[in-house]
């Protein structure tokens, strides 16, 4: 059986590689609807993988407006759920970079995946840090959302 960590990062890999090739429909259908984001200041919820699809597209682009060179996801810790083997909560660190350096200070986020009946996995809810400029920080406290947000 695979390890939790294994399958988390294999997730934030394919949803990353997804992300940059702008291939906003694969971002969308790695994740189950709805599909809750959990901001410091409230949910977010998209009802539609189109929904979706055209937050990741908005982050997207909103990426490439600040100059962004990369866009990479780390497992820092995934787990099974004890009670059930078709779960798995982990924590993992977002990076943003224009060429060798961090465009943001990278930011922790915390995401649950399902699996389904066909063994594939999907996000199903995910906490991120404030934002700021349109991007996750860990420092950021003003509420400020200028731009969609897929962790």
């Amino acid at each position: 059986m695979a390890q939790a960590r294994d399958i988390y990062q294999d997730h934030l890999d394919r949803m990353s590689r997804a992300m940059w090739d702008r291939d906003h429909d694969t971002v969308a259908r790695l994740h189950e609807i709805p599909h809750v984001i959990l901001h410091p200041d409230g949910p977010k919820t998209f009802e539609t993988f189109e929904a979706l699809s055209e937050a990741a597209r908005q982050f997207r682009d909103h990426l490439d407006g600040l100059g962004a060179t990369g866009f990479h996801r780390v497992c820092e810790q995934a787990s099974f759920d004890p009670l059930n083997a078709d779960r798995i909560t982990g924590v993992h660190w977002s990076y943003i970079l224009r060429g060798g350096n961090y465009l943001t200070e990278p930011y922790s986020c915390q995401m649950e995946l399902l699996r389904d009946g066909d063994g594939r996995w999907f996000t199903r809810n995910c906490i991120v840090p404030g934002l700021r400029h349109g991007i996750p920080t860990p420092d950021s406290d003003d509420g400020t959302d200028t731009g969609g947000s897929t962790a």
